[in-house]
């Protein structure tokens, strides 16, 4: 039987003429990987065995092992990844403690690699002997269970190309960023690893394209050789050039494997992604979908339909005074923010609520508000309709006051190709209203067009900047690129909510010695590991959006430096047990400090959002 051979278009536009072939022979491809796997994974595993020996020899001796095993790990990572993300985190994951998400009140203990980093780096604590046997009995029984994992699926071309998408994707953000080598140093070294894994895993490929076809394979291998060996050529963490490896090597690289499965004539598999399929590289134009992170019920999106939200954005009768509009705190003149400390309530006096947040790129995320109470925008805009110091009217009332006003119901009618006056439900007001919102994308301020190829648009400040950013300051360790908010690549799909210490008071007042009261995500879960926990937010427009925390505490990005720099809430003083930011000083000095405000400066974008 033969397969039906697709045509995608190439990353320059161009429409690439696929190759094709007897399903049969692209099934043995895909499978040649997966025996490929299993084999890495027996040389890992035989790795691990040595690291657990090692636990009897020298500390010295016990950090080769470790750096020997974690190294094949990320040859391996991106199918690890791809077919076992829970257990890849546990052999994997960061070194901090999370609710079980079916079972909140359980507690799940870190596992793996990073517990193993810690005990070893920089210096040997006192009990390491025990944490590296311990852990690499554990890891070899995730080991063990990835082997069944992968021999339980039936991998397609599809499948191998988008896990070397993702892995790809993977290192150009959590690798740069340091995300899982915080204190070994090796994050580089690392990513260059991976990077071979990827070229690795689609190497099976490269004999079944004609002569003339052949260039295809060699620009995509050639081009993840070169991005490994300039992380080979630059190890220093905190030094090397962020910007000009996504420029010069790994966007290419990206590009090139993309086109290489476009000439295979492999499809991605189907299914709504956050990432859109039709971006090569995270940094391309148009490379997220908001749709991604939008329910299943979300209408298409159309003119008409944007239009109606954004009209009833700035409705004052969907408030129940009839006096406030969604604008009237989040203003478009102002990034969306209102730039006061924290919200005024419909009545005018200042409660105790919180900062008002931009909303520009606000469906790009899973989760909304501080503490994440809701999945989706259409959710949050319930919440907000319902509350007394917010909007003081439902959404059923709204929904019933606008079909005596105006010509809304008509609107309703024609966005949502409904004939009757039935279209204009409360449902659909939601659904207008998240349309909007998601329509206020503004991803191309001049650092996404610096990663596009044009480098000159940033000064050497703001580019020592980026490079501080995702390395010695560690800000791309929670703020990731390059939405710069909490939502974790590459795929996208959940956001931790973190405890940084947040004081109640400002810089030098007597409040500032004590956390504020607030207790974020904890009051909506009563996790106590979430006690103070609020969400990563976007620091793009964070120029703009003055002042900073859930409590406007920060009037400046100064302060919001500084008090990163000195670790934090625990690092002053304040008691934050649960505090996931590292207490200890990053030791920033202040030109460094001026140019990571000054690459901040270049996240500003928000043409095509802010007119009425």
């Amino acid at each position: 039987m033969v397969g039906l051979a697709f045509r995608k278009p190439t990353p320059n536009g161009n429409r690439a003429t696929a190759v094709s072939e007897p399903t049969s022979a692209r099934d043995r491809r895909a499978d040649s990987v997966r025996r490929r796997y299993f084999r890495d994974l027996d040389v890992l595993d035989g790795t691990l065995d040595a690291l657990e020996r090692s636990a009897s020899q020298s500390a010295p001796d016990a950090q080769i092992a470790f750096r020997r095993s974690r190294t094949t790990y990320k040859t391996v990572e991106l199918l690890a990844e791809y077919y076992s993300p829970g257990t890849a985190r546990a052999l994997n994951g960061p070194v901090l403690d999370r609710a079980e998400e079916e079972a909140p009140s359980v507690i799940l203990r870190p596992t793996g690699f990073q517990v193993v980093e810690e005990a070893l780096f920089p210096v040997p604590q006192s009990d390491w002997r025990s944490v590296v046997a311990t852990q690499a009995r554990i890891a070899r029984a995730n080991v063990k269970r990835m082997r069944q994992l992968a021999a339980e699926t039936e991998p397609t071309d599809g499948h191998i190309f988008e896990a070397a998408r993702l892995e790809i994707g993977r290192v150009m953000t959590l690798g740069l960023a340091g995300f899982d080598a915080p204190l070994s140093g090796d994050a580089v070294h690392e990513a260059a690893a991976a990077t071979r894994g990827v070229r690795r895993a689609i190497a099976s490929y490269a004999g079944t394209l004609p002569n003339d076809r052949r260039a295809v394979w060699d620009s995509a291998s050639a081009r993840l050789i070169r991005t490994a060996e300039y992380l080979d050529d630059h190890p220093d963490f905190e030094r090397v050039d962020r910007l000009e490896l996504i420029v010069a090597y790994a966007n290419p690289a990206a590009r090139a494997v993309d086109s290489l499965r476009a000439v295979l004539g492999i499809e991605l598999p189907p299914g709504r992604s956050a990432w859109s399929r039709n971006a090569a590289t995270l940094f391309d134009a148009g490379a997220f979908d908001a749709t991604g992170f939008a329910p299943a019920f979300a209408p298409r999106r159309s003119e008409n339909l944007v239009g109606l939200g954004r009209d009833l954005f700035f409705e004052p009768a969907l408030s129940g005074t009839g006096t406030r509009s969604c604008a009237s705190c989040h203003r478009p003149s102002m990034a969306f923010t209102d730039g006061l400390t924290r919200r005024t309530s419909l009545s005018g006096a200042r409660d105790r609520g919180r900062n008002t947040p931009t909303v520009i790129n606000v469906g790009l995320q899973p989760g909304s508000f501080y503490d994440q109470r809701t999945a989706y925008l259409e959710d949050q805009i319930t919440d907000v309709m319902g509350n007394a110091q917010e909007m003081g009217h439902s959404v059923d009332a709204a929904a019933v006051r606008l079909r005596s006003t105006g010509s809304y119901s008509a609107r309703f009618r024609t966005a949502f190709d409904i004939a009757d006056d039935s279209a204009l439900s409360p449902a659909r007001l939601r659904m207008a209203l998240a349309a909007y919102l998601r329509s206020l994308q503004a991803l191309d301020s001049r650092f996404d067009r610096a990663t596009r190829g044009d480098t000159a648009l940033l000064s050497p400040s703001e580019r020592r900047g980026f490079t501080l950013f995702m390395g010695k300051a560690r800000c791309g360790t929670c703020h990731f690129a390059p939405l710069f908010n909490g939502a974790t690549p590459p795929t996208y799909t959940e956001a931790e909510p973190e405890v940084i210490g947040t004081p109640a008071g400002r810089p030098g007042t007597r409040d500032s010695a004590r956390i504020d009261p607030d207790v974020g995500r904890f009051a909506v879960d009563r996790v106590g590991l979430h006690r103070f926990a609020f969400k990563t937010p976007t620091l793009r427009n964070v120029a703009l959006t003055a002042p900073y925390m859930h409590n406007g505490v920060f009037r400046t990005l100064e302060e919001v430096l500084d008090f990163y720099d000195g670790g934090g809430g625990a690092g002053r003083g304040i008691a934050a047990p649960q505090q996931t930011l590292p207490s200890d000083s990053l030791h920033l000095s202040r030109d460094e400090k001026r140019d990571i405000i000054a690459f901040l400066g270049t996240l500003t974008d928000t043409v095509g959002t802010t007119r009425p």
